[in-house]
């Protein structure tokens, strides 16, 4: 017998309905509220990265897309942006794979309040499929930097 496991999005649960307690069943809030107005997908400057307090690297930041080309020399090109809204600039990296022998590197997409830059996807004559992966380091070390980057 073969076992499947499933995965079920949280925007579906989100839908359902919960009981509280002992309570009457309630209708849970969606998880975002605003996801309907604001259609997001891939090639978009939708994906959230936080440069923080201190001025060191954040974590890794993965987008939700994954990306795959079957080109000779396959490439992506990473964009970012700090939002209108901040008054912070930031440092900005994505991962790549290189085209020699396939393992993963992080190359610098620039510092400042946007930018963008071609990262290597894989070793020539073989396909990597992966998302897009950001670090940022805020440059103001007080506040931290908010950036958004493309999936």
């Amino acid at each position: 017998m073969t076992r499947f496991k499933c995965v079920v999005p949280a925007a579906m649960i989100a839908g359902l309905l919960v009981t509280v307690g002992f309570g009457a069943p309630a209708q849970a809030a969606p998880l975002h509220p605003t996801s309907a107005a604001m259609p997001m997908g891939c090639g978009d400057i939708s994906m959230a990265a936080y440069g923080p307090i201190g001025g060191n690297w954040s974590r890794t930041y993965y987008g939700r897309c994954g990306h795959v080309d079957t080109k000779h020399k396959p490439t992506i090109t990473v964009s970012w942006e700090v939002p209108f809204f901040s008054s912070s600039w930031a440092c900005v990296k994505a991962r790549g794979y290189k085209w020699a022998d396939g393992k993963s590197y992080w190359v610098s997409l620039g510092c400042g309040t946007g930018g963008h830059g071609t990262v290597h996807w894989g070793q020539t004559g073989h396909q990597v499929m992966s998302t897009t992966a950001v670090k940022a380091k805020s440059e103001n070390i007080v506040i931290g930097a908010p950036v958004y980057f493309t999936d």
